[in-house]
């Protein structure tokens, strides 16, 4: 589960930085307008939060923080997972790794709520 949460710090935190910082470096959102930068901008902020939970909970490790990281994460994962696929088969992502990586974070997340709670 550490290798989890680390991995979760360290992605939701580089991504986080790119979309917040630099948005319009994302190849999705070549072309887009002022409007789509300022969603992706959004976006980034929400992921550099979850990766502070994550950092927070790599340092703490305390049962109870551990707890409220997964059930955080579950939510986290899957509902981003699903706007991720829907917008990968609406045409608006050209790749659909950010979907099937949310989904594997997702599982893996579900994985461990359940088998060490």
């Amino acid at each position: 589960m550490t290798i989890l949460i680390i991995a979760t710090a360290i992605l939701e935190l580089l991504a986080g930085s790119m979309l917040f910082f630099a948005p319009q470096k994302n190849p999705d959102f070549k072309d887009a307008p002022s409007s789509t930068l300022g969603w992706g901008k959004m976006y980034g902020a929400a992921a550099l939060s979850a990766g502070t939970l994550a950092v927070l909970t790599y340092l703490s490790m305390d049962p109870e923080v551990v707890k409220v990281f997964l059930q955080t994460f579950m939510v986290f994962h899957v509902l981003v997972g699903i706007a991720a696929f829907l917008g990968y088969r609406k045409g608006d992502f050209s790749s659909p790794a950010v979907a099937i990586g949310h989904a594997v974070f997702a599982l893996a997340t579900i994985y461990f709520y359940t088998t060490t709670l």
